[in-house]
């Protein structure tokens, strides 16, 4: 491929732009600073179409001044649901933990048993494991 060549491909879905607040009030200002003759540059320069402009200047006009400011995406989280959430993993690890130890008890008890039924089963000679053998 020549690298003086752009690709040709397109991409399968292109990427939607999103303005901050800060920058559509400097474009805005910007654009009502302008001379009459040239306010059409500034949305070249900033690389936005005017309707851009035209939107955000009725959103400012209309008193949403606050709502040029507002960021744009998720709500943070509310603070009780942060704390449910987090009582709700750790009761989840705490029952994993108790289904395990449940588990161990349960070998342990029919280790225990079957410990238990061998010594019951087993000849009784009197000499005690721990003494030396003759």
């Amino acid at each position: 491929m020549n690298p003086s060549r752009p690709d040709p491909e397109v991409p399968a879905k292109a990427k939607r732009r999103v303005f901050t607040a800060a920058f559509r009030k400097k474009v805005l200002a910007e654009y009502d600073a302008a001379p009459d003759g040239t306010k059409g540059k500034v949305p070249r320069r900033h690389g936005v179409a005017s309707w851009h402009i035209s939107a955000w200047r009725k959103a400012r006009e209309a008193g949403a001044e606050q709502a040029l400011s507002t960021p744009r995406g998720r709500k943070p989280a509310d603070p009780r649901d942060v704390r449910i959430r987090d009582l709700e993993k750790k009761n989840q690890q705490l029952e994993e933990r108790l289904r395990k130890a449940e588990k161990v008890i349960h070998v342990q008890g029919k280790a225990a048993a079957l410990l238990q039924a061998l010594c019951e089963s087993a000849p009784e000679t009197g000499d005690s494991p721990s003494s030396p053998t003759k």
